[in-house]
């Protein structure tokens, strides 16, 4: 496994304009690819928190009844769960072009890009922590129903 060294700001901005060699259209490519990726993946995350919200509608009752625990395990994964796709929301898809951050100073172009980007992959990892957790307290409901049933 290769081991990947954290760079700061300055350091990767330094890199990523010496290796494009400043051409900012193919930075903003860089930048805009970085971001799909991003998006994509906040998107299946957020279909994921709607597939567990839409059982619950439908199997939520039945699976509540089945003791206290049961109940607490629900209600707190789904709170995980909907915690998860607001994270996903707000900070990763809510719309803001890779436009907005243009500058005609290269270095600050490139590191308003790289703050952006790294704020959007903190939301993401809190974002998908939350779902892990939130997934993890819904099986254990679902489990004990099938368990005390």
């Amino acid at each position: 496994m290769v081991q990947i060294r954290n760079k700061t700001i300055r350091e990767e901005a330094k890199e990523i304009s010496e290796y494009f060699q400043g051409n900012k259209i193919e930075i903003y490519k860089m930048f805009d690819s970085q971001f799909q990726v991003l998006y994509l993946r906040s998107q299946t995350l957020i279909s994921l928190a709607g597939i567990v919200i839409t059982v619950t509608g439908f199997s939520g009752k039945i699976i509540a009844a089945t003791s206290f625990w049961s109940r607490i395990f629900i209600v707190v994964g789904l709170f995980f769960v909907l915690l998860a796709g607001m994270l996903a929301i707000w900070g990763i898809i809510r719309i803001r072009f890779i436009s907005q951050w243009y500058e005609s100073d290269l270095d600050l172009f490139i590191t308003n890009l790289l703050k952006n980007r790294n704020r959007k992959a903190q939301y993401f990892i809190f974002s998908m922590i939350s779902l892990i957790l939130g997934f993890t307290l819904y099986v254990i409901s679902i489990s004990m129903m099938l368990m005390l049933t």
